[in-house]
């Protein structure tokens, strides 16, 4: 007999490549925190709502990340090490990864963007139940780079070069791939002069993060 429980039907679409059925059109594209079950699709049944009360717990405990929210709400970015920043830098572009990086996790090689060498990049230009029902995937890529993450935020133009996730209609490609809904990626070089702002996030201490134009971090590294 199949499961009742929205969530558990939710996590056994996933692995089919077929999310289930929520609408979110109804939800303003923004990062909600805290999120609460009245931020759910209208869509949900509130006696199913229990079944993303451990996911929104998680979400909302997780302090440490909060004041980051404010700088990537509704933006693009590439995460990378301050040792690829500096590559990137040198390159004048963030290049697909054949083996011009180091990489972090060894699935990374069979991944969507190993597979087919893309640029891996966040999305945040999402609905919150996007967002937070992902959280538990995309937490840790914001400070898992030694001391200090580097966030690279992108101007709106690279919108145009995005490749959607699978999420967006592409059913055919393996969902467990990738980081569902936030995970996007980019099939051609992206040069620096899209980049919008640095972030740098002191792993152990996320909310003392330091934004930089990217003019500045560049005119600096330069003399430097």
């Amino acid at each position: 007999m199949a499961s009742k429980n929205p969530r558990t039907e939710w996590r056994r679409s996933v692995k089919r490549g077929n999310p289930y059925n929520i609408n979110v059109s109804d939800q303003k594209i923004m990062i909600k925190y805290p999120f609460t079950f009245a931020d759910l699709p209208k869509n949900i049944d509130p006696s199913d709502h229990g079944a993303y009360e451990a996911e929104i717990e998680w979400f909302n405990d997780d302090e440490d990340i909060k004041e980051l929210y404010s700088v990537i709400d509704n933006k693009i970015f590439h995460r990378c090490s301050i040792s690829d920043f500096l590559s990137i830098v040198k390159d004048d572009f963030i290049y697909p990864n054949t083996g011009r990086y180091k990489y972090k996790y060894p699935q990374s090689k069979t991944n969507i963007s190993g597979l087919n060498n893309w640029i891996s990049l966040f999305n945040f230009n999402k609905t919150p139940f996007q967002i937070m029902t992902t959280y538990e995937n995309w937490r840790q890529f914001l400070t898992d780079c030694g001391n200090c993450t580097i966030l690279i935020l992108l101007n709106n133009t690279i919108g145009n070069e995005l490749i959607k996730n699978p999420f967006c209609g592409n059913k055919n490609l393996p969902t467990s791939k990738c980081i569902a809904y936030v995970e996007e990626w980019c099939a051609t070089p992206i040069s620096v002069q899209v980049f919008e702002k640095i972030i740098f996030v002191p792993s152990r201490q996320p909310h003392q993060y330091v934004s930089c134009n990217w003019e500045n971090v560049h005119a600096w590294i330069k003399e430097t």
